[in-house]
């Protein structure tokens, strides 16, 4: 049986300015929704600057996934 270690995380963002902290016991998946949910408290604005910056043509990425 597999033990589940829960940590204590600190994280922020690229400026500095901002701490989040936590606990999980799954590091990754916890980083993960971090930036989610910043996504989507953004903006629609942001969000299309966010797609501009990395698929300026915005092209269907889905073929890639597979």
């Amino acid at each position: 049986m597999k033990k589940i270690v829960p940590c204590v995380y600190i994280v922020t963002n690229k400026t500095n300015h901002v701490l989040y902290v936590g606990v999980t016991n799954n590091l990754l998946r916890r980083i993960y929704e971090h930036r989610e949910k910043q996504i989507k408290a953004g903006s629609r604005l942001k969000k299309m600057m966010l797609v501009e910056k990395f698929n300026s043509d915005w092209k269907d990425l889905y073929s890639t996934l597979i």
